[in-house]
């Protein structure tokens, strides 16, 4: 039985020769765990951002008012995923990270605690 019935199989679609870490605009899509609504429901076809909606755009926002190296330049909230594209204007500040999660800092928290 073929177990990826149903999923995703997605493939990168980064360009293994381009070098993400120079100034430049970059899409980004980041989609929700379990593809919960989390950030609110669409309401006679516009979407209603609910409280952690609203903390999500307000977080975009700040983005570029924090960093000067930083543009938003256009970005929707869907229920369970965000698009946007983002400007990085220093090629000294840009290039990929892993986000912390929580997972990830329980991890560490045990490690420290020698757990």
């Amino acid at each position: 039985m073929n177990e990826t019935i149903g999923k995703h199989n997605r493939h990168s679609i980064r360009l293994k020769e381009y070098d993400y870490k120079q100034a430049g605009y970059y899409f980004v899509t980041e989609c929700v765990n379990d593809r919960r609504n989390l950030f609110g429901d669409i309401e006679y076809g516009k979407m209603a951002l609910n409280d952690t909606g609203e903390i999500i755009n307000n977080t975009l926002q700040w983005l570029g008012k924090q960093y000067e190296y930083v543009k938003l330049d256009q970005f929707i909230i869907m229920p369970n995923h965000i698009h946007g594209i983002i400007c990085i204007n220093d090629v000294r500040r840009g290039g990929s990270r892993t986000a912390p999660t929580m997972k990830r800092k329980h991890n560490k928290q045990s490690r420290a605690m020698g757990k």
